[in-house]
């Protein structure tokens, strides 16, 4: 990492202190900060408090929009996978893109510059969970528990279902299982637009 600008090098500190004091909350036996190795699971109550505060605006069949958009998205990736594997047959090897180019992540792809990479997962992650929880607060069904998961820098988020649930109906748990990926989407036209 030699050659770090100093908001970068900040942005760094930042996220170890963070995860150093999870770390340490954790071997305190502080019950909100898990470890699993390594990676700490870090329970937020203000989290499921934020998400009940989210959920309070009630936007008309936006359950339906979303998954209906769920399904256009599954179609559409599953007819562009498709597509490669046709292309990738045909397509002589000296033409054919480098297998880093092809997965989307910060440092295995040589065109998404770290910062710019990790920032977008945390968004993406963070959105995606945010929505899961929100879809489940405005059906009325309980939010046990939100979080993130760190090692060192943040890897995941997480929105705790209760079991409810598993017994609502399936309209329901469609709505709960398609918001997190329509989240997605709105945030990719959104950051396109821009």
């Amino acid at each position: 990492m030699a050659g770090l600008d100093p908001y970068s090098t900040g942005l760094l500190a930042a996220c170890l202190a963070a995860y150093a004091y999870a770390l340490w909350r954790g071997l305190r036996g502080d019950k909100r900060f898990r470890l699993y190795g390594p990676v700490v699971l870090v329970r937020c109550e203000r989290c499921v408090s934020l998400i009940s505060l989210f959920a309070r605006a009630r936007v008309p069949l936006l359950g339906v929009v979303a998954i209906a958009s769920w399904a256009a998205a599954m179609a559409a990736g599953m007819a562009m996978l498709i597509r490669s594997a046709v292309i990738s047959v045909s397509l002589p090897p000296e033409l054919a893109p480098h297998p880093a180019m092809l997965i989307g992540l910060p440092v295995v792809n040589p065109l998404i510059p770290l910062w710019y990479g990790l920032v977008g997962l945390v968004v993406a992650v963070i959105v995606h969970e945010l929505a899961h929880g929100v879809a489940l607060r405005a059906n009325q069904l309980p939010v046990k528990s939100a979080g993130a998961l760190l090692l060192a820098l943040p890897l995941g988020a997480f929105v705790e279902p209760g079991d409810e649930l598993k017994a609502a109906r399936p309209a329901v748990q469609l709505k709960v299982f398609s918001a997190g990926p329509f989240a997605n989407l709105l945030v990719t036209a959104l950051a396109l637009l821009v």
